[in-house]
């Protein structure tokens, strides 16, 4: 752990993107009165993952219960990643929203390549929240070193809130990778949504929704300032 610098983090606002549709719809909508939604959801969140025992560490046990916050630690991805072997959540977030589109079209990219998808518009929605914790600055490390996942694993075990890793737009826009949802200030709230378009291969263009007027490219974002 010598190689380990704690960082204080206090990020007004970081981002992500998750899948979506545009409009937003009420997951229960289109099967129950709306007078009958929140009783609806108590069924629902009596089998919820995201509530179980277990997801959480005991000291964050009830402080988040946000969806969007608590979902990626309750509904981990059970294939290795560079950040963890498949046991256990974590929420990737940039500092900008820049390198938070990139994340987005990277990942998105990797599921439809496997899939062979063919081509095909994606809605995603802009997660935004402010983050304060202390946190491990590993910037200093390229993401595909070996070392990088082993820490991660070490850091968690020791309790720790996350990690800082380079970005997209390199080290001087880093990501966050989230261990605990308590890092988080809530509430986090949704904000723009975005239209990936896919054409058979890779993400080659993208806008913002509902028009469809300004029509960026990837390697927009490498270089602009503003994301809209």
């Amino acid at each position: 752990m010598s190689r380990v610098r704690n960082k204080k983090v206090d990020w007004p606002a970081c981002f992500r993107l998750i899948p979506s549709r545009f409009p937003p719809v009420q997951l229960y909508e289109g099967v129950s009165a709306p007078q009958d939604w929140e009783a609806v959801k108590r069924i629902e969140e009596l089998t919820n993952p995201r509530l179980r025992r277990g997801a959480l560490l005991p000291e964050d046990e009830g402080k988040v219960d946000q969806s969007w916050l608590v979902a990626p630690f309750a509904y981990p991805d059970p294939e290795p990643s560079a950040f963890s072997d498949g046991s256990f959540g974590y929420s990737i977030v940039a500092e900008s929203l820049h390198s938070a589109l990139l994340l987005a079209i990277s990942r998105r990219e990797i599921f439809l390549r496997r899939t062979a998808e063919a081509p095909t518009r994606l809605v995603m929605r802009v997660i935004k929240v402010p983050l304060k914790a202390t946190l491990q600055d590993l910037t200093h490390l390229d993401l595909e070193d070996p070392s990088l996942k082993g820490l991660i694993a070490d850091l968690r075990a020791t309790k720790s809130h996350g990690v800082l890793v380079r970005g997209p737009r390199g080290k001087d826009d880093p990501l966050a990778v989230v261990l605990r949802p308590t890092a988080f200030v809530q509430p986090a709230s949704q904000t723009e949504h975005y239209c990936f378009l896919w054409n058979g291969e890779r993400i080659h263009q993208l806008f913002l929704l509902p028009a469809e007027t300004k029509v960026m490219v990837p390697e927009d974002l490498m270089r602009s300032v503003t994301a809209a």
